[in-house]
């Protein structure tokens, strides 16, 4: 919901409109009231959204900037040391590095093929401590259930329908963006968190996100502070063919007692 907009010039904010939309139809049911882009309700939501959105961004560079104030990068109180901060930007922006994991890759080995014996691979994706505070806040605070089922080839899939893509995709990005501003090791300013500026890193972001398994969610939502419910989803009946069971349908009651 939060990277929901629309870039659709013929009709602007659909993808929006129509999750407003669905959510009114639930919530309200006995109104019959149409949504438009431009009415006052979906201004609102729409000015709504993107203040939540803005604040993954505050976060994100939040922690770099605070990363980076860390008094092994300055020489003296005021000089700041922008190799050093430059060479450790690219090594946390690295897809193997510390932005992104709990555990990454060791800086002695991350630019090693992960087929080389030496190589360690990373662990923990999205569990870094600078995802982690950019998303707790959302996290955190909500009720998360995780339900598992079996796609058509019998592998287990986790059921993303009431689970936080959206925000967590987000706060990554933000993690990335903020540390991007110090890549010279001279912090310059942010592009607008903008759909424009920022949805395609976020969709790839969404990506990698559906296919996190269950444990794997199950450690994000503790991590964040909130206990999440496991739970078998329930399996589908499967549809039964009434070929050659038509004639054999009428099930007779009991024989009467005989007194």
């Amino acid at each position: 919901m939060l990277g929901a907009v629309g870039d659709d010039p013929e009709d602007p904010g659909r993808p929006t409109v129509d999750i407003l939309q669905g959510a009114l139809d639930e919530l309200y049911p006995e109104v019959s009231w149409k949504l438009e882009w431009d009415d006052v309700i979906c201004s609102r939501a729409v000015s709504r959204i993107r203040e939540e959105r803005a604040k993954f961004a505050k976060r994100g560079v939040r922690y770099a900037d605070n990363h980076f104030n860390d008094k092994k990068y300055y020489k003296g109180e005021h000089l700041r040391l922008s190799t050093l901060i430059a060479s450790d930007t690219k090594y946390m922006l690295r897809k193997n590095g510390p932005a992104f994991y709990k555990d990454p890759t060791p800086r002695a080995v991350c630019r090693l093929q992960p087929d080389n014996p030496a190589y360690i691979k990373p662990r923990g994706y999205l569990e870094s401590t600078a995802v982690i505070h950019t998303v707790s806040p959302v996290i955190g605070a909500g009720d998360w259930t995780l339900r598992v089922y079996k796609d058509e080839h019998n592998r287990e899939k986790v059921d993303l329908s009431g689970l936080p893509v959206g925000a967590l995709a987000l706060a990554v990005t933000g993690v990335e963006r903020g540390f991007k501003l110090h890549t010279t090791g001279v912090r310059t300013k942010p592009l607008e968190f903008s759909a424009a500026n920022i949805g395609p890193v976020v969709a790839e972001y969404i990506e990698s996100i559906k296919g996190l398994r269950a444990s794997h969610w199950q450690s994000i939502i503790t991590a964040c502070g909130a206990a999440p419910v496991v739970a078998e989803a329930e399996e589908e009946d499967e549809d039964e063919s009434l070929d050659g069971a038509r004639g054999r349908m009428y099930i007779p009651s009991s024989s009467p007692c005989r007194e």
